[in-house]
């Protein structure tokens, strides 16, 4: 088991670097949230960055038809569109906009940097387990940006118009929700039913 040395205050939370199948940490919440981001070998990786309702993971185009079409649903956590949940299948799916408001409300984020160089968030939840969230940037196109200084994470509902999705950002040591253009590469943390 490797462990990891915060910056910030230190933690008394460790987290596994294993490169076995994806474990549902229970920070205490409504639903358990996947260890590592979809598409990562462990918790401390970057793992894919995807467009909102590729369910194939491979779209890189900015046009919203392929997102995951021009008139896309509300809500695509649990549905065909939903990559967590055709990937990982089980259960696992994309978080909805109320899971990430209570992830931000009622956890502790603190800024760290992992043994490798790779910085995120230690987020624990009020039972004192904790999840690792990369700072994984942003793709647009095949373009990687922000690497290491914003980390970005799909939710399952759409935003207000038909072009933007919400997602969760953690950028100098604050977390936000808002709505993006789903053509964006975020990362996706997956969630599991409690």
């Amino acid at each position: 088991m490797k462990t990891f040395k915060c910056i910030l205050p230190i933690i008394a939370c460790f987290i596994s670097a294993s490169t076995f199948a994806q474990n549902a940490i229970d920070l205490g919440l409504s639903v358990k949230w996947a260890d590592r981001n979809l598409g990562a070998p462990t918790s401390f990786e970057y793992g894919g960055l995807y467009g909102w309702g590729d369910s194939s993971g491979n779209q890189k185009t900015e046009n919203l038809n392929y997102y995951p079409t021009s008139t896309p649903p509300r809500e695509i956590s649990r549905t065909r569109y939903d990559i967590a949940h055709i990937q990982w299948g089980k259960g696992w799916r994309l978080p909805t906009a109320q899971e990430i408001d209570e992830l931000e409300s009622k956890c502790k984020f603190t800024f760290m940097t992992t043994e490798d160089g790779k910085s995120g968030f230690l987020a624990t939840g009020p039972n004192g387990n904790c999840i690792f969230l990369p700072l994984s940037g942003i793709r647009k196109g095949n373009i990687i940006i922000h690497r290491n200084k914003i980390g970005y994470y799909w939710s399952g509902k759409l935003g207000s118009d038909t072009r933007t999705a919400h997602a969760f950002y953690l950028y100098n040591k604050c977390e936000v929700e808002s709505a993006f253009f789903r053509y964006y590469g975020f990362s996706i943390r997956p969630v599991l039913d409690d």
